[in-house]
């Protein structure tokens, strides 16, 4: 089995797994009404798409060089990186500014069910 297959086998187990996780987390976050839940949830939505995004670099650079690329398609993993690091900022970014405005709107937040823990 060479690198890129076994790269396209982690991924495809990463994503069946973290699907189920990110269905669990969601679903009993919203029942709980615990933000936390639901936000590990969401991270799990991005492990899906991180694992997408390396999924799609592995089969790019596991194509042979032709003309157009005399040297490979090896900098696809590069590329990927740059996406997965921008991936993980915006899902941080986006559950900071929620968590800061329910901080500044003062609403008050009920303790979650006994579900979310």
């Amino acid at each position: 089995m060479t690198r890129e297959q076994k790269i396209i086998r982690a991924s495809w187990w990463a994503i069946v797994g973290n699907a189920v996780l990110a269905f669990l987390k969601l679903t009993v976050g919203f029942i709980s009404g615990s933000y936390v839940v639901i936000a590990d949830g969401i991270d799990s939505v991005s492990d899906i798409a991180s694992s997408l995004v390396v999924l799609l670099a592995a089969r790019i650079i596991a194509k042979p060089p032709n003309i157009k690329f005399p040297y490979g398609y090896k900098k696809a993993d590069t590329v990927a990186t740059k996406v997965l690091s921008f991936v993980i900022f915006f899902a941080g970014a986006q559950l900071a500014y929620s968590t800061v405005r329910i901080l500044i709107s003062g609403a008050g937040v009920d303790l979650p069910g006994r579900l979310a823990i």
